[in-house]
């Protein structure tokens, strides 16, 4: 076998060679061509056999024969590519080189579930569990991203196939781990979301909840992990920790966007083994979920005879206050390689960020995606505190003669969402691939990395008074990112602002 040169098929027709960056190469880019990609082209690992002839079928195109035009099976009538190998297989390769990430890709700090899937689903039994919950969630990826509807269809099935397995599980009645259901629960969550679709009708009249969104309950299917954890603690069952702290991840993030406190049993990070910088990080994220907890339950009670609720709210301040301190400590205390630094001066390269341009001179840069992304986690906690604080001031001043004072601290609050705002759109343009633009102009970001994105984007967009310039900047990176992970939650987030910070 050999294993031929893979490229655009402009650099194919050009005879030139290419250098595969997807979806523009550096070719087509330079000369302002039109960079066509075979859509059956995808990576991973791919050859072909130099003996096929001996099996019956036709040799290899060989000198004049070998550069006549190539025929994907599309026509005017049926768009789609016609697709010999089965499009399961297409679907798995497309969303494991697209979406899953290994452990060496990121620091341990910024792992996400994703990093633990294929050393499972290797090991799991066609019909189990995982194996259904993969088959469900790639075809639903690919088919979004390659528009082939038939491959949906078959993740619906696979999905009513997952659920039915993983219920047989819960009651007893199929041998499946409850690491393999922890990963299942988490990606049937995540197919949720990409199979979910406004129902404008509902929306126009729908009543939010307390934190404003109509989403709170289908994230990272919050009950069903939270319940098969507390399953397995109190069978004092064998744990895989470093599953169990990614799944605790989305918990705990889950936790704060439902305006709910973390259980007690799992708020302490480093008996899940969190460590370091990332192990405050992670400490200021269940006290942030604490925090915006009992704001919401003060704000909704009647508070029409504020001089009551004056202590509570000064208690609740004060709380607020020592957590937003001990983030800005966090900021100066972090090792040397944690800290950000300032990049190229974007005013003078705009053509290398396009539709990425911030409203600052320069963009932060670190030494990974994933510092990158425990640095966005902490200036999204920054955001909800500050924009729970304003509230506080209107409510006191209310009651309160010292005006001047009070709208002096409300003057600094606004400041700190500016400043803390301004910083998110300089950390973003770190996690885009500066030049790389879709065939619509827009700039793109893989799915790897977007979804790094998706948290502090969907509070930042959401938080109150933070200035509309920035927000209007963020909501469009999120709309890419949503774009990217084929989230059809995230884009109507990012479309509505669902959460109330």
């Amino acid at each position: 076998m050999v294993f031929p040169a893979r490229g655009c098929r402009t650099c194919v027709q050009r005879r030139i060679k290419c250098d595969s960056l997807q979806p523009i190469c550096s070719k087509c880019q330079k000369s302002n061509r039109e960079c066509v990609w075979n859509p059956n082209d995808f990576a991973g690992f791919h050859f072909k056999s130099e003996n096929a002839f001996a099996q019956g079928k036709a040799r290899r195109p060989r000198g004049s024969q070998a550069n006549k035009p190539i025929s994907l099976g599309v026509t005017k009538q049926s768009p789609q590519v016609a697709i010999t190998v089965p499009v399961a297989e297409h679907a798995l390769q497309y969303w494991a080189s697209s979406y899953l990430s290994r452990a060496e890709d990121l620091i341990e700090a910024a792992h996400e579930w994703q990093a633990h899937v294929i050393p499972y689903w290797t090991t799991a039994k066609p019909g189990s569990c995982l194996h259904l919950a993969v088959s469900t969630l790639s075809q639903a990826t690919f088919s979004r991203a390659q528009n082939i509807p038939h491959a949906l269809a078959k993740a619906d099935k696979s999905y009513l196939q997952c659920l039915a397995r993983t219920q047989q599980a819960v009651c007893g009645q199929a041998n499946e781990t409850m690491d393999a259901l922890l990963l299942t629960t988490i990606m049937m969550g995540y197919f949720e979301n990409i199979r979910y679709s406004v129902d404008a009708s509902k929306t126009a009249v729908r009543q939010d909840d307390a934190v404003g969104s109509r989403f709170t309950n289908v994230f990272c299917h919050y009950e069903g992990a939270v319940g098969l954890m507390k399953v397995r603690r109190e069978r004092a069952d064998k744990s895989n920790l470093t599953l169990d702290r990614v799944v605790r991840r989305q918990i705990v993030r889950a936790s704060i966007l439902r305006g709910q406190t973390v259980p007690d049993w799992l708020q302490h990070g480093e008996q899940f083994g969190e460590t370091g910088p990332a192990l405050q990080i992670d400490s200021f994220m269940v006290r942030t979920a604490a925090f915006r907890s009992r704001t919401l339950a003060f704000f909704s009670k009647d508070t029409s005879a504020l001089p009551t609720s004056v202590p509570d709210l000064e208690h609740l301040a004060h709380t607020g206050k020592e957590l937003e301190n001990d983030l800005v400590d966090w900021m100066h205390s972090v090792p040397e390689e944690w800290e950000a630094g300032r990049s190229a001066t974007l005013d003078n390269t705009p053509e290398e960020f396009g539709d990425l341009m911030t409203y600052h001179e320069a963009s932060n840069s670190y030494a990974s995606h994933g510092h990158a992304s425990i640095w966005l986690r902490q200036r999204a906690l920054r955001l909800i505190i500050n924009s729970i604080f304003i509230k506080f001031v209107a409510m006191r001043m209310q009651s309160s003669t010292d005006h001047e004072h009070l709208i002096w601290k409300r003057n600094r609050m606004r400041a700190n969402l500016e400043s803390i705002s301004a910083e998110m759109c300089r950390d973003v343009p770190f996690f885009f691939n500066a030049g790389k633009q879709d065939v619509n102009g827009e700039s793109v970001i893989p799915p790897k990395l977007a979804g790094l994105l998706a948290w502090p984007l969907a509070v930042a967009v959401s938080t109150e008074n933070v200035p509309e310039p920035q927000r209007q900047w963020l909501q469009q990176r999120l709309r890419t990112v949503a774009k990217s992970l084929g989230d059809s939650v995230l884009g109507a987030v990012a479309d509505r602002g669902e959460f109330k910070f």
